[in-house]
């Protein structure tokens, strides 16, 4: 396993679920760090309690409870590689009351 160290937004949403699936499972990163909005169980949402060459997602993955917009440089220290997966959850119906993305 290599020791390099990838932070990833958006982890909640489709996605950023993926993305973490395969952060986790490839053996590339040492530790993955999460910045969220709110604290995700990583077991309940994404079922990941058994992946990577550890048996385990619990030691490589570390969740950073943050407001997104007070980000700083400090948050990337130690950092090789970020993955940004933020998108829309549809709460303000977009898609399904048939708005395009062009008409925004």
């Amino acid at each position: 396993m290599r020791t390099r160290t990838a932070v990833l937004l958006g982890a909640s949403g489709l996605v950023g679920g993926y993305c973490l699936h395969g952060l986790i499972a490839t053996g590339e990163y040492s530790r993955v760090v999460l910045l969220l909005r709110k604290h995700l169980s990583l077991i309940e949402t994404l079922g990941i309690e058994t992946l990577g060459e550890t048996g385990t997602a619990a030691g490589k993955v570390e969740q950073v409870v943050m407001n997104l917009g007070e980000m700083t440089s400090g948050n990337f220290t130690g950092v090789n590689d970020v993955f940004c997966t933020l998108g829309t959850n549809d709460r303000e119906g977009w898609f399904t009351n048939g708005v395009s993305s062009s008409g925004l």
